[in-house]
């Protein structure tokens, strides 16, 4: 699934977090993007990092997470 196709879904996926969470979208090609690319190690794109409140991966994958997985990480985080 490529980016512009996963937009939709992601959509979908921040308003079901509402506040619980804060979904950040980052372009790759710019120079932070590049930098958050290089820090997390991820490869391709589209990419989903969890990060916790003190800055500590939770989560990566190439798959969008589905709201009940990100519910489940926060709880145990």
């Amino acid at each position: 699934m490529g980016c512009l196709s996963t937009k939709s879904v992601v959509d979908r996926l921040e308003e079901q977090l509402g506040e619980t969470c804060i979904v950040i979208r980052v372009d790759v090609h710019t120079t932070l993007g590049g930098e958050l690319r290089n820090e997390y190690h991820t490869g391709s794109v589209p990419s989903f990092v969890l990060i916790s409140g003190d800055g500590g991966e939770i989560f990566k994958s190439h798959n969008v997470p589905d709201y009940s997985e990100i519910i489940i990480m926060i709880d145990s985080g």
